[in-house]
């Protein structure tokens, strides 16, 4: 598991996958993330980090990290 979010990481949560896209480090540090919708939301750190699953770096480009198998 990954301690510290990056841009490009795919987290989970709920069974969901999220693509992070920004952070910003201000006081507290935000993650920024979009599902495979391109709706785009974000949490504080704290929080993030306990409700949510490292999965792995994103893929080649983002049509292909939400890829119908």
């Amino acid at each position: 598991m990954r301690e510290k979010p990056e841009v490009g990481d795919v987290w989970e949560r709920h069974g969901y996958k999220y693509h992070i896209v920004d952070i910003r480090h201000w006081e507290p540090t935000y993650i920024y993330y979009i599902d495979k919708d391109l709706n785009e939301d974000y949490e504080p750190i704290d929080i993030f980090l306990n409700n949510w699953k490292y999965l792995c770096k994103r893929k080649a480009s983002i049509e292909d990290l939400f890829e119908m198998e």
